[in-house]
């Protein structure tokens, strides 16, 4: 299982529209708060790749990727939104060559709260050992 210390956003709800400098036309983009988390995310991902590396080792695509979500709050959010960022950066940070049905297949045990430590509990499951 690999941990990540962060409390996912939804990068669907965290844009803005902005104009950038010199130019006439507006742009619809993330906002400061889902850029500070993609940059945090990609650092921690890259810091943790070669444990990715190790877990996914005899593991055959596609694969159940399965998240166990803490949240610090009790917000809501939907589970497919919050975790598109953190597959994203995934993909940019070279751990999976694509986040596509060819790859991953996402699942999700229920949620919990944790004020104290929101993180993304994150292992990784042959198809043939799941049974639906």
């Amino acid at each position: 299982m690999i941990i990540i210390e962060q409390q996912l956003i939804s990068s669907k709800n965290s844009k803005e529209i902005y104009k950038p400098k010199g130019t006439n036309c507006f742009i619809v983009g993330k906002n400061k708060r889902a850029l500070e988390s993609e940059k945090n995310l990609i650092l921690e991902l890259s810091l943790k790749k070669k444990q990715f590396q190790n877990e996914l080792k005899g593991i055959s695509f596609p694969t159940y990727i399965l998240f166990k979500i803490y949240r610090k709050d009790r917000i809501r959010f939907d589970y497919v939104n919050i975790i598109q960022l953190l597959l994203d950066c995934m993909v940019k940070v070279g751990i999976f060559e694509d986040d596509n049905a060819n790859f991953l297949i996402p699942a999700f045990y229920p949620y919990e709260i944790d004020k104290n430590r929101p993180r993304v509990e994150i292992s990784f499951k042959n198809i043939e050992e799941v049974k639906l």
